[in-house]
């Protein structure tokens, strides 16, 4: 699938830029279209949502909590991370700083070399731990929209709240009539950055899933 946003490298020197942002109704292509469904980005472009979940990322990973990363993470591709980490190590190398800004509500600036450091020792490979489980029990709560699922652990009776990767309403809706409230072994992502709590996402088009 095509990311909104592509980091692909880095202009040396003090530069700025500004871009027109492309309106939902003004895309005619089939693959934005269904991204943008996906994202449910009401009333703006994806570049322009993208480029404020990366403000937002900035913003916490250099002043909040683990677990205030996560939160927002969890709206993000793994790779995206990457290049935004990338990005950060060739920023801290060159003792260089960095802005965003979109509209006049949504900005952010490094004020110094020590805050980029910060983002760039949370938003490392090595503060995330991912892993792929397998859960016996059920799925008791599937929302289309939202796409979020809760599933209920068999042994522990723990209720495990995510989100659902890549698929529009209309697929979801077709996999809950499928799985909802039967026993079943399902295979979840398993995702933490540091020492937050747990997050958890599911793929209904791998899915890994048998009856009991």
């Amino acid at each position: 699938m095509r990311k909104p946003v592509l980091i692909v490298g880095s202009a040396i020197g003090s530069f700025g830029f500004e871009m027109e942002i492309i309106k939902p109704d003004e895309i005619k292509n089939s693959t934005e279209a269904r991204q943008l469904e996906l994202l449910d980005f009401e009333g703006s472009s994806v570049t322009e949502q993208s480029i404020k979940i990366i403000i937002e990322l900035f913003k916490r990973s250099a002043h909040s909590t683990n677990e205030a990363v996560a939160e927002i993470v969890e709206q993000i591709d793994s790779r995206a991370i990457k290049s935004v980490e990338k990005f950060l190590n060739y920023t801290t190398r060159h003792n260089a700083y960095c802005a965003l800004s979109v509209d006049k509500d949504w900005k952010f600036r490094y004020r110094d070399i020590e805050s980029i450091n910060r983002s760039k020792r949370i938003l490392s490979s090595s503060n995330f731990q991912k892993s792929r489980e397998s859960f016996r029990g059920c799925f008791i709560g599937v929302l289309p929209k939202a796409r979020r699922f809760e599933f209920r652990v068999s042994d522990t009776k723990d209720v495990l709240k995510g989100k659902i990767l890549d698929a529009v309403p209309e697929e979801i809706e077709r996999f809950a009539k499928t799985y909802l409230y039967s026993d079943v072994s399902a295979e979840i992502e398993v995702y933490r950055v540091g020492d937050s709590k747990p997050r958890y996402s599911l793929d209904i088009f791998h899915l890994s899933t048998t009856p009991p």
